[in-house]
């Protein structure tokens, strides 16, 4: 078998190297050990399939062939970045400002603009109606997180005189607007003006500061979902000029789908089922081995059959 280093392997597929380790990460592609050093290889004859579909699909067309690849979205971005195994939040390590950034100045770094103009954001000047959220708050106050959350964002989104506004100022004031409103709707509470991991922590009774940093740095973590359903969701509704309420709607929409976010329900009642059986490790030996997923243990792209 004839193997091609990254570079090569990322020639071969007119590729960068970043973009040849997310095609790896998304399965598109193998990466094989090299038993002479850490780096990888890659196989050449697959490397050269992979280049051939790419191929086609620029044949069928250019536009979806940057957006699309082989079902997966792949695009090259500024925004988030994969490199060595790292995560990269405009060129800053992901890992290293979770260490102090709040999700604020993280979104900020994501948006490209200085923290302080997400910092001085409040939901009092962004045309806000607290009362009626109150009302809104209590009427649908028994569903779920997420369930809630999908009807109180276009019930804000009405509400808001600005919201369609398409300068980046406007933008920027609508997507402030928008963490603290939806931060607010998953959590239960009234939109406020502390750093939503304090606002989080204290709606889940997250008491110990520890806890609570725990909490700040997961959010710091997940602040990019590169290009998974939902996200690719939103990015692909906002492109369409609707106002960023509609595009996270879409995405959480998205996110509700039992083969995305979904699956974590499922992953809860599992557990839970677990811990009332008379026997959990038997229990849940025997839930693994049966195969729930599509008919032949094979899993489908959703949407497309």
């Amino acid at each position: 078998m004839t193997s091609l280093s990254a570079p090569e392997a990322a020639d071969v597929l007119g590729v960068s190297v970043s973009t040849l380790y997310a095609y790896v990460s998304r399965g598109l592609l193998r990466s094989l050990p090299d038993g002479e050093s850490k780096r990888r290889r890659y196989d050449a004859d697959e490397v050269r399939l992979l280049a051939r579909r790419r191929a086609d699909a620029k044949r069928a067309g250019g536009v979806a062939e940057r957006s699309l690849d082989w079902g997966v979205p792949v695009l090259e971005s500024r925004i988030t970045q994969i490199a060595d195994g790292r995560l990269f939040y405009r060129g800053a390590d992901a890992i290293a400002l979770a260490a102090d950034a709040t999700l604020e100045a993280t979104a900020a770094r994501l948006w490209d603009c200085p923290p302080a103009r997400l910092a001085a954001a409040s939901a009092a000047t962004g045309g806000f109606d607290a009362a009626q959220w109150q009302d809104w708050a209590r009427r649908w106050a028994h569903l779920a997180p997420l369930e809630r959350t999908l009807v109180l964002l276009p019930a804000a989104a009405a509400s808001i005189p600005r919201i369609r506004a398409q300068g980046r100022d406007a933008q920027l004031d609508t997507a402030a607007l928008l963490l603290r409103v939806a931060t607010a709707a998953l959590a239960g509470i009234a939109p406020g003006d502390a750093p939503l991991h304090r606002q989080l922590a204290d709606a889940w009774q997250v008491r110990g500061r520890a806890e609570a940093d725990l909490l700040r740095r997961a959010l710091v973590l997940c602040a990019d979902h590169e290009l998974n359903p939902s996200t690719f969701a939103v990015r692909c509704i906002a492109s369409t000029g609707s106002h960023l309420f509609g595009a996270i709607a879409g995405g959480l929409a998205a996110l509700a789908g039992p083969r995305h976010g979904g699956e974590t329900f499922r992953a809860g009642t599992l557990l839970d089922e677990a811990a009332r059986a008379a026997d959990p490790d038997h229990y849940l030996a025997l839930r693994v081995a049966h195969d729930e997923r599509a008919a032949g243990g094979r899993t489908a792209l959703a949407g497309f059959g």
